[in-house]
């Protein structure tokens, strides 16, 4: 499993800095440390982007290497001085020769990074780029040992009384996906998803993305998003920031092909760029339907969790139209790059909810809404310095800027400023943010890094929003202890709560590796401290020949309030993503195994099991189970022609 386990890791590390030194098995090694340094609340859909939308290293800017998260400042640089001198990389054994990386580090990074190249495709060559293609099938499904509340059998009486108690749709969840792409020219993706209590065949997604079409940079169509400036008026991605990140600059990729599983998240339509000496102009339209509260007299709420398991949630799927038009236009100098971002919408039925700032737009426009945005990007010596200021119809302003700073290699700091209005309101943005809207928020970040000789390296960071009695603050400490064994020791501090956490790792990269990690915090509920605790221990092996590798745990916890709780992230299936909070008090368990079947096929097993020693039940409602424990098993298989 190693290649999905890696994947995994990688991803999760979207949201930590990647410590190094500038020796490069040193920098492996803190790599690799690293990967567990997470930031275990971050989404799925966050994880996933990464996954979708792969750095293109041959014609991306210096400043999209220093922005994308897997990369340090030392690997950016020298890579981008490499391709400007060696031309395009042609192969990740190329790849590993550049200063800063090498094979351990590209097998992480593979998954993520897009060695094509500009290309154009005439009659006389389409048939070699057609020999080009590539296919994956993926097939996944997961499903709870013993039978929740909501498929247990009822009366047509009870059911009249209590219509959503029970599910609609038989349990389990199933997910298919099938890609097809010719690199530097052609993308296609068809995915197909059903969640636990769904109908069959409940969501089909498809994206359809072709490049280099002379004038026309992109053109997608069907499932995309668009992603701007700093996220103030259009960017409908997720985002991959957290507290402990210093990577407080969002990169816009503009208009990619989506192929993930929210289902109310991407536009649907069509989207294209195109770049001439003259700057970029990118255009987006879209029209699909999204989940909502609809009553007599308009919308209430926009639902996002997706579920249609239950009489209700299957009323609100998809009955509220939503209508978007967008466009950028940006260009650049060497040290300078300013845009442009204009995005509308509208929607089939009038607000009709108690959202002040949506009643004053409704009141003044009607069902229709849009934004306007102006953000730059600029080399400063050993500064980089970024941000966005837009308006909404109403007037309503919204600010974000900020810089980073970065002297050699040892040392960085990156600082943010953000202030959005009260009533700001920007349904298709996706700054910065610490609250659930882009709205009625003004705060301040700042992140400061080292990194020392030998692997050694330390951070902290700082961040105050206002109406917080106190600032949230945190340090880390990363240190190797003779050859095989390294420490990480993090301390985090913020409202009503207080955490320690030490982490030990004793042969990492190698065929047995042991991680012992153990946390803590404090909290205050109700006018009283609580202490909460969690203790796991994991093993990873794998074979020499790399037929099968394993991982597994055992995590004890006491956590007695929901203040309490502690995330710790999992090795998972391919692609997967598992996080769970460990709430309350007992044992979790898992075992996860990957067979390399044939060149061509993959297949992946895990197994998982809580057992609580404080309850008789687990869930609520329809997924209230009997008993105190609570087993998920999970299977995926990877087909690749």
């Amino acid at each position: 499993m190693r290649r999905g386990i890696l994947i995994l890791l990688c991803v999760m590390w979207s949201s930590c800095y990647l410590c190094f030194s500038q020796n490069e098995s040193a920098h492996g090694s803190a790599l690799q440390q690293t990967i567990f340094n997470l930031d275990e609340e971050l989404s799925q859909e966050a994880l996933e982007e990464l996954l979708e939308n792969p750095l293109r290293i041959n014609f991306s800017s210096l400043s999209a290497f220093e922005a994308f998260p897997l990369f340090t400042r030392f690997m950016a640089a020298s890579l981008y001085d490499y391709i400007s001198k060696s031309g395009p990389v042609i192969s990740y054994y190329e790849l590993a020769s550049v200063p800063g990386f090498d094979r351990d580090i590209v097998d992480f990074l593979a998954p993520f990074i897009d060695l094509s190249v500009r290309r154009r495709v005439t009659l006389k060559s389409l048939p070699g780029a057609i020999s080009q293609g590539r296919s994956q099938l993926l097939i996944r499904g997961s499903i709870h040992a013993g039978r929740q509340d909501g498929y247990k059998p009822i009366s047509k009486e009870e059911l009249e009384k209590s219509p959503n108690s029970r599910y609609i749709g038989p349990p389990g969840r199933v997910y298919g996906q099938y890609k097809y792409e010719i690199p530097g020219l052609i993308k296609l993706s068809l995915i197909s998803e059903k969640d636990p209590g769904e109908h069959w065949g409940d969501y089909f997604g498809y994206s359809l993305q072709t490049e280099n079409l002379g004038i026309i940079e992109r053109v997608a169509i069907g499932d995309f998003t668009a992603r701007f400036g700093q996220g103030l008026v259009l960017w409908n991605a997720p985002s991959l920031f957290s507290s402990s990140s210093t990577n407080l600059l969002k990169y816009e990729y503009g208009i990619t092909s989506y192929s993930s599983t929210d289902e109310n998240r991407a536009f649907r339509g069509i989207g294209l760029s195109s770049e001439g000496r003259m700057g970029r102009l990118s255009l987006l339209l879209s029209a699909r339907n999204i989940d909502a509260r609809v009553v007599e007299d308009g919308f209430t709420s926009i639902l996002t969790t997706g579920l249609h398991n239950t009489r209700a949630t299957m009323e609100r799927r998809r009955n509220l139209g939503f209508n978007s038009i967008g466009a950028n236009y940006s260009f650049a100098f060497s040290k300078l790059k300013v845009g442009v971002t204009l995005a509308g919408y509208s929607y089939s039925h009038p607000y009709a909810g108690r959202d002040s700032s949506q009643i004053e737009r409704q009141s003044a426009f009607g069902n229709i809404g849009g934004n306007a945005g102006l953000d730059l990007f600029a080399h400063l010596g050993d500064f980089r310095l970024f941000g966005e200021v837009a308006s909404d119809l109403t007037l309503n302003p919204a600010l974000i800027a900020g810089f980073v700073w970065r002297k050699s290699y040892s040392l960085d700091l990156s600082f943010a400023i953000r202030y959005y209005s009260d009533n700001y309101f920007s349904p298709l943005g996706g700054a910065i943010k610490r609250g659930g809207n882009l709205r009625g928020e003004m705060g301040a970040d700042l992140i400061a890094n080292y990194r020392g000789k030998g692997g050694l390296s330390a951070r902290g960071w700082f961040y105050y929003t206002r109406g917080m009695k106190f600032p949230k603050c945190g340090a880390e400490l990363i240190s190797p202890v003779g050859g095989q064994f390294e420490i990480l020791v993090r301390a985090d501090a913020r409202e009503e709560r207080y955490s320690l956490r030490l982490q030990t790792e004793w042969g990492r990269g190698r065929q047995i590796s042991l991680s012992v990690r153990g946390e803590g915090n404090i909290s205050e509920v109700k006018g009283s401290n609580e202490f909460g605790w969690m203790v796991f221990a994991e093993t990873v092996a794998k074979l020499p020949s790399g037929f099968a590798d394993a991982s597994a745990r055992i995590a004890i916890f006491n956590t007695p309030s929901w203040s309490n709780r502690i995330y710790a992230y999992e090795r998972d299936i391919l692609y997967g993503f598992s996080a769970p909070a460990h709430y309350g008090r007992g044992f979790r368990y898992y075992l996860n195994i990957h067979l390399k079947c044939f060149k061509w096929m993959d297949v992946w097993f895990k197994g998982s099991l809580w057992r609580y020693t404080d309850r008789e039940y687990t869930g609520e409602g329809p997924s209230r189970m009997e008993g105190p424990s609570l087993a998920e098993l999970k299977a995926e298989m990877r087909f690749r022609f």
